[in-house]
């Protein structure tokens, strides 16, 4: 069971990233997001403003009962801010922001208290198109997943439960796709942690041949497997991939050898000024200034 998961920061920078997922195929998978950014280049949706307040409650309190329904309501191609704010409870969903819906800010009332769930059964093997043969599972749609640029979720804990789920093969917990090596976009894991008691899991599987995902100060226990990256069907491409575990803990981070795909990337290079730190990676162009919410 994969029980853990602090997403402490999650951004994309200058660029859309549809085809890039999280993806697990473990009995549990919780991504508890305090912080989780997306942002791209193609309008600032209104500055500091917000144009139109939602509220979504499952306890009949709000204008919708499911976070889906709201999404669904905002005018496609927009471009103002429209803030759902979302009371505590457990939505049972599976929430999709779609391409034509971006300038979205989903808020919890507390990533304690506000959680989206799906539960998947897990039965028999399935050949899934996206990440080839051999996959267990129903279908392989996350339980939140997001399209458009500009999109800030925050406040909320998104978990998945896969019942009868198998020991192996392992499961991804990100599946990140660059369309070339100028795109400035990936994922990046601040502190957070990758917990269970049973199963295996890889921290990714290469959704085209220039993927980044980079995990730093994170606690991984013994279901991340020593082989934690997975080219899928990039095999011969590995050297244009950007995968790495910096200043990582755990029993997960113990394993030798080093998994080959893993590039030497240091701290430094995720601080102050560096290449992915959140002065250049996340906050090049000054946009978290421009926003209608403070970041925690």
């Amino acid at each position: 069971m994969f029980t853990g998961f602090l997403m402490h920061i999650f951004k994309t920078t200058k660029g859309d990233i549809t085809g890039s997922y999280f993806f697990a195929c473990l009995c549990c998978v919780h991504l508890n997001c305090t912080r989780s950014l997306r942002h791209g280049g193609a309008t600032d949706c209104g500055g500091k403003n917000i144009a139109t307040s939602i509220t979504v409650g499952n306890n009949g309190r709000g204008a919708f009962k499911t976070i889906q329904a709201a999404i669904d309501s905002t005018k496609s191609y927009n471009n103002q801010w429209v803030q759902i704010n979302i009371d505590a409870g457990t939505y049972l969903e599976k929430v999709h922001i779609p391409i034509e819906k971006p300038c979205i800010i989903l808020k919890g009332a507390g990533s304690e208290g506000t959680i989206i769930q799906s539960n998947d059964r897990q039965i028999e093997e399935t050949n899934i198109t996206y990440f080839g043969p051999h996959l267990y599972g129903t279908n392989w749609n996350p339980t939140f997943s997001s399209s458009p640029t500009y999109v800030i979720v925050l406040g909320i804990t998104i978990k998945v439960l896969l019942r009868h789920c198998p020991l192996s093969p392992p499961g991804y917990i990100t599946a990140q796709a660059r369309g070339s090596e100028n795109d400035k976009s990936g994922f990046i894991f601040r502190q957070g942690s990758v917990v269970g008691n049973n199963g295996n899991v890889k921290l990714g599987t290469a959704y085209g041949p220039y993927s980044r995902v980079i995990f730093y100060g994170t606690y991984f226990s013994s279901v991340v497997t020593p082989e934690r990256w997975d080219p899928w069907e990039n095999r011969g491409q590995e050297s244009k991939m950007t995968y790495a575990a910096v200043e990582c803990t755990g029993p997960g981070n113990n394993s030798l050898p080093r998994d080959p795909l893993e590039k030497n990337i240091t701290a430094s290079q995720l601080e102050g000024e560096g290449e992915f730190s959140l002065s250049s990676f996340i906050n090049s162009d000054g946009w978290l200034s421009n926003l209608p919410i403070s970041i925690p």
